[in-house]
């Protein structure tokens, strides 16, 4: 049966050896790992709609927006079920990883987007969240956080000048107070 290649970021592993990708398949999207050495393809996800997977720096997980659900993880081998990562009653979508692979920059919300970090640890082959933490409190649409490679900086888009621009602010933020 046909099914459409697809998604808004498909997403190439740390090694650059594999890539996840979305295929639209009825009203289903589902994540699958793409391997063109072995021309292998492994199905991550069975039910929803599932998009924006991002690699973790290890190449062991990806982490990806099931839309109504939160944040969820797979591994990438596809060794085990997903699971849940981080619940949201909105749309959260994981952007990147911190070099080190312990926190996870995110935006959740929609027309109002906020960015929020979660500190990660990975226990025996399963990612568990810490608690969420808003980075920048806004009243624009701010969105797409990225790391930067040694992990002091978080780059993101925002429409606080009216237009959609990247900032860029020193991480983690200075506390306030």
């Amino acid at each position: 049966k046909p099914a459409s290649y697809g998604g808004s970021n498909p997403s190439i592993s740390p090694d650059g050896k594999r890539i996840a990708l979305v295929i639209v398949n009825g009203a289903n999207q589902d994540i699958w790992v793409y391997d063109p050495q072995r021309d292998a393809i492994t199905r991550l996800t069975f039910d929803g709609i599932n998009n924006a997977s991002v690699w973790s720096p290890d190449g062991q997980y990806i982490v990806y927006a099931k839309i109504g659900e939160g944040i969820w993880q797979a591994r990438a081998d596809g060794a085990s079920p997903p699971q849940a990562l981080i619940g949201s009653k909105t749309i959260a979508v994981p952007w990147s990883f911190a070099p080190d692979g312990k926190r996870l920059a995110y935006h959740e919300g929609a027309g109002n987007s906020q960015i929020w970090t979660v500190p990660l640890e990975d226990q025996g082959g399963v990612l568990k969240a810490g608690k969420p933490e808003q980075f920048l409190k806004s009243n624009f649409d701010d969105t797409r956080p990225s790391f930067s490679p040694d992990g002091h900086w978080l780059a993101y888009m925002s429409n606080e000048s009216g237009k959609n621009e990247v900032y860029v602010r020193a991480f983690p933020p200075p506390s306030s107070g």
